[in-house]
């Protein structure tokens, strides 16, 4: 969640309840993970978070309106 703040935060059109964050392992394989920023954020719930390492692809969908 501080990598957002410190962006700017969020769009309005943000979907920040399903951020992916994939990363590439050592071995070559893909990991992704899913984030619930809003979990995260305003339910506490700081297991569910997690720190980015350099040459993570965050993607942020949008809200399906």
């Amino acid at each position: 969640s501080t990598a957002v703040q410190k962006t700017g935060g969020f769009d309005t059109s943000a979907k920040d309840t399903a951020i992916r964050v994939t990363r590439q392992l050592p071995d070559g394989g893909t990991q992704v993970n899913e984030i619930n920023l809003r979990a995260v954020g305003e339910r506490g719930r700081f297991a569910e978070d997690i720190m980015l390492q350099p040459d993570d692809v965050v993607y942020v969908p949008e809200l399906m309106f």
